[in-house]
């Protein structure tokens, strides 16, 4: 593009440079092609510094430096005696006549052309005439800016990648030593409890006792606390197993189960038959066995409580505010599962905690549970290249979605 200037423009020499600013905010260059004029060792130094694309212009007090701060074409056709003009160090060619032209891509000022030595000097005519070049050259300029910021932002995002899977594996890492570690105190806080209840409870008053069975039951909290921390780090840890899974099949086994452990309730489940998928058994059991789970703990207090199990066809429902990871989820594959209950529901302002581990949208003495489930389902449908969401209302009940991607390459 340089040397096509030159040619067109009949000048001696010149250059294509580079826009910047400081973080200060003032302009510099930086050559992207410039003539070789080298005249001595230490010009043939500052040229190879332009090969290496690390020779900057800086000085404002020049004939180009004044194309940087106006923004605007800059003529000096008596150059050595232009007020404008920086001067040039010993041994620089002549430099009879300047033109310098600003390159404007979008609205966005992207560098600058200086050419010299026209032989007549220049004038706006040569400026008309070389527009379609000047325009072609910002535009391409504008271009390869782009495409290098693109490289340096993908280049940036997958080292931060590294850096987040690396400290997600150290991070669950981690949480599984932990955990593994507060068991062995815990036991003995938990034995200890008990003891002092079975021989010493007869010797202690009611106030006694009731600090003591809150030792106990605080405990047995911190020991469901551990086992659901460590489910949550083998969620993301274990191998996947993919194969068809029989979904109604599961979902009927654990409502039968919780019916089972908890008889005195009346519960009317539903589910739908023939709902199958591709995915890890014992992980999509867990998916199941957390939202099934959480079904039937908040409708509780229902007289009349209804759990269901099914699919969706057609459009997929709005996910709304309570759409996770909205930048990484997997694209919609046609079939939505949803379990939907008539329980306690929640208020939808809040909806961005949800699937948060350790995150509660009730008081554990109203509904007991950890905070870690929904965090566990999370994190298995991620891995299978799905979503989950949900949609509620206080009082009136929730209805959890989630997807699962069919095709393999896509997840984990």
């Amino acid at each position: 593009m340089l040397k096509s200037l030159l040619t067109v423009s009949g000048s001696a020499y010149g250059f294509i440079d580079e826009m910047f600013h400081t973080s200060e905010g003032k302009p510099y260059l930086s050559a992207r092609a410039i003539t070789d004029i080298s005249w001595n060792e230490q010009t043939r130094g500052m040229y190879a510094q332009f090969v290496s694309g690390t020779l900057n212009f800086t000085k404002l007090e020049s004939l180009f430096g004044a194309v940087m701060t106006t923004g605007k074409p800059v003529i000096a056709n008596n150059a050595p005696n232009d007020p404008r003009r920086g001067g040039v160090p010993p041994g620089h060619p002549a430099l009879n006549a300047f033109l310098g032209l600003p390159l404007h891509s979008n609205n966005r000022f992207v560098g600058v052309i200086g050419l010299a030595n026209r032989p007549g000097g220049y004038s706006e005519e040569v400026i008309t005439y070389l527009q379609p070049l000047v325009q072609a050259c910002a535009n391409l300029l504008a271009a390869w800016r782009s495409e290098r910021q693109r490289e340096e932002a993908e280049a940036a995002l997958a080292s931060r990648t590294i850096q987040l899977e690396a400290a997600n594996k150290e991070l669950e890492a981690f949480a599984y030593s932990v955990s593994h570690d507060l068991r062995a105190p815990l036991r003995g806080i938990d034995g200890w409890s008990h003891a002092l209840v079975e021989d010493y409870g007869g010797k202690l008053d009611a106030q006694g006792r009731e600090y003591l069975a809150t030792v106990c039951a605080e405990t047995q909290r911190m020991g469901r606390l551990i086992d659901d921390l460590l489910q949550l780090s083998r969620v993301t840890r274990a191998e996947m197993r993919r194969e068809p899974v029989d979904l109604s099949a599961l979902a009927g086994s654990i409502l039968a189960g919780l019916r089972q452990h908890d008889r005195q309730r009346q519960v009317e489940t539903v589910v739908a038959p023939g709902l199958t998928a591709t995915g890890d058994p014992q992980l999509l059991r867990l998916v199941l066995e957390n939202l099934l789970g959480n079904a039937w703990k908040f409708t509780s207090k229902r007289a009349q409580a209804r759990i269901e199990f099914g699919r969706l066809a057609g459009p997929l429902p709005s996910a709304g505010a309570t759409s996770i990871a909205a930048s990484g989820d997997a694209p919609y594959n046609g079939t939505v599962f949803f379990i939907r209950d008539n329980g306690a529901g929640f208020d939808m302002a809040h909806a961005a905690k949800l699937f948060g581990a350790f995150q509660r949208l009730h008081r554990p003495s109203e509904f007991p549970g950890t905070g870690v489930g929904l965090a566990t389902v999370q994190r298995i449908i991620h891995r299978h290249g799905g979503r989950v969401w949900a949609e509620a209302a206080q009082d009136t009940g929730a209805t959890f979605y989630f997807t699962l991607a069919t095709n393999e390459s896509n997840h984990d």
